[in-house]
């Protein structure tokens, strides 16, 4: 697959061509069984943990929400799968139930990009982060 970041940067739909190509990758690397996790990225672990910290102090009840800390322990003690559903497309602890998805998983962009990675899944997360600054 071409690289899609390199061939959307002057297009008019660049969104709906950035998505497609996100869920097309994860849906790919979803089929794989399992994969080795590369850890999260500093940047954005500090930013989840401190995301969490506001939505508690502002009242919200995150206890079936795993700790940012626990997830990034759990994946790195054992593998990762690629999850996609209706557009949406996250990263979980290999073996993890269906009904525990939303609680105990990052999205891609979250991922650190590490030599000797599967190349599939370095293209995932950078195409995941440029779809998220269009929106952000």
């Amino acid at each position: 697959m071409e690289n899609m970041i390199d061939h959307v940067a002057d297009s008019g739909f660049e969104k709906d061509r950035l998505k497609a190509a996100r869920i097309d990758l994860a849906r790919e690397l979803g089929e794989m069984e399992r994969m080795k996790f590369p850890g999260v990225d500093d940047e954005a672990f500090l930013k989840l943990e401190d995301e969490a910290a506001a939505l508690e102090a502002a009242g919200y009840d995150l206890s079936r929400i795993t700790p940012i800390k626990k997830l990034a322990e759990r994946l790195a003690d054992g593998d990762m799968q690629v999850f996609a559903t209706e557009g949406v497309v996250l990263i979980v602890p290999a073996g993890c139930k269906e009904n525990e998805i939303e609680g105990n998983s990052v999205f891609p962009r979250h991922l650190r990009i590490v030599d000797g990675m599967d190349e599939k899944l370095k293209e995932l997360i950078k195409i995941d982060r440029e779809v998220y600054s269009l929106y952000h």
